[in-house]
């Protein structure tokens, strides 16, 4: 039983190691897309 929530732990802490960061870069990349978006559709309405 400590074999099984030993290698459960370890991958928990391993999704939880690479998980958050890329989730991170999600959001960071979401939020970049839109606001350039917002950006290009500001300077079309402009010209």
């Amino acid at each position: 039983m400590t074999d099984i929530a030993m290698v459960v732990s370890v991958a928990g802490l391993f999704l939880i190691r690479v998980g958050i960061p890329v989730l991170a870069l999600v959001t960071v990349g979401i939020l970049i897309d839109r606001w350039q978006s917002k950006r290009e559709m500001a300077l079309e309405q402009e010209a």
